[in-house]
Order: structure tokens, then C-alpha cells, then sequence
């Protein structure tokens, strides 16, 4: 959805336990962009605060964000402030250069109905009994881009399940089920009273 995002590989890992008490084992991983290098290759600088405003952020792309924790299923995350005690965000790391609006971008999915981590919990105040079920956690004062955001998702429809298709890694029913969870993501936002029920007036 845009280039301005944590670079990620995917690595297939060879665990040797150097006591030869086990046979070796062959993992995946991944390795993501520390956010020193992101904020280097646009000229940014991570802002180490404690918190922020809405305001404060770029508002567009927020809403963008907003949009993909939507399709992904994720309500664990915050672009405003952190856990107590810790610097801000929750799952979203701020960035900035002084003179323009913080750039806020998210990372670690993993609690997402779309990655359906065998523990993943989901967050009981927002009325959920399964991680899948997707609750919008955008900010009413961007709604004026939902619109833009959504449109954005529709011209890429192909490229996403394009990802999908070409994982590696992927058992078939795996794939399967993912495909049918971004199905549902679409017909949701190509129904305009879908998004105006599940979308603008949840906002918050």
C-alpha cells in the first residue's frame, strides 16, 4: 500500500543445538528494518515521546493504516500512545523532521485475524470473541479519507491476493482461509452502508 513502511524478509532458519543432543531444525523467520535505517531513508527521525495527538499525525496516511488494521483484522495497536511507563507508540513507531506532521507507521501483526496466531487472544473491551472478527479502530477526525483510503485497497485488490498466491510456505487450507477473510474485507467496503455501519460511525 506504500513504500513507507518497515522492510521485511522472510528467512528459513537452521537451529544446531551445539550439544548434539537434538537433531537440527529448520524454521521460518523474519527479519524487519530497524527504524533507524527507515527513518534514514526518508530523512526522518524517530521521535522518542512518550505520546501525541491525532492532530499531530499525518492524517491521510494514518487513515490509510487505519484502514489496513481493518483488513487484517488487528486491534492491537495505538499510533498515540504507549503502555505506561514506555515511550510511545503501541505497535507503531513515530517519525518526524521537525517542520511536517509525524508519520506514524505500524508494525508487528501478529495478534491480527489475518496472521490467526494459535495464541492470539483477542481484546475483550472492543466486544470480540475471536481475533478475526474485525472491529475499525480509525479516528473520526480523519474520515474525510476513508473514501481515499478505501479506493486505494480497491485498485490494489489484485496485487493483495497476488502476495497471498505467491507465499511461500503456505499450506493449501491456510492460504485458503486468508483468501476468504480479504473476501470478506471487500464485499464489506464495496457495500456503501457496510462502510457508513462498520466503518464511519465506528470510528472513534
Amino acid at each position: 500500500m506504500t513504500n513507507m513502511s518497515f522492510r521485511a524478509r522472510l528467512l528459513r532458519v537452521t537451529y544446531v543445538d551445539s550439544e548434539q543432543r537434538r537433531d537440527d531444525q529448520v524454521r521460518y523467520a523474519f527479519l524487519i528494518e530497524h527504524k533507524n535505517r527507515l527513518a534514514a531513508r526518508y530523512g526522518l527521525k524517530d521521535l522518542e515521546i512518550e505520546r501525541t495527538t491525532v492532530r499531530a499525525i499525518q492524517a491521510d496516511r494514518l487513515n490509510l493504516t487505519s484502514v489496513f488494521e481493518f483488513l487484517i483484522g488487528n486491534t492491537d495497536f495505538s499510533p498515540v500512545a504507549g503502555p505506561p511507563g514506555d515511550e510511545c507508540c503501541h505497535n507503531y513507531v513515530l517519525f518526524g523532521n521537525g517542520v511536517e506532521q509525524i508519520v506514524a507507521i505500524p508494525y508487528d501483526f501478529d495478534q491480527s485475524g489475518f496472521v490467526d496466531a494459535p495464541y492470539a487472544e483477542p481484546n475483550h473491551r472492543f466486544g470480540i470473541r475471536s481475533v478475526r472478527q474485525r472491529v475499525y479502530r480509525g479516528r473520526c477526525v480523519n474520515n474525510e479519507h476513508v473514501a481515499n483510503s478505501l479506493t486505494r485497497f480497491r485498485e490494489r485488490r489484485d496485487e493483495i491476493y497476488a502476495v497471498v498466491a505467491a507465499q511461500e510456505g503456505l499450506e493449501d487450507n491456510t492460504r485458503e482461509r486468508i483468501v476468504r477473510y480479504i473476501d470478506s474485507f471487500y464485499r464489506l467496503i464495496d457495500d456503501p452502508r457496510d462502510v457508513e455501519r462498520r466503518i464511519i460511525k465506528r470510528c472513534i
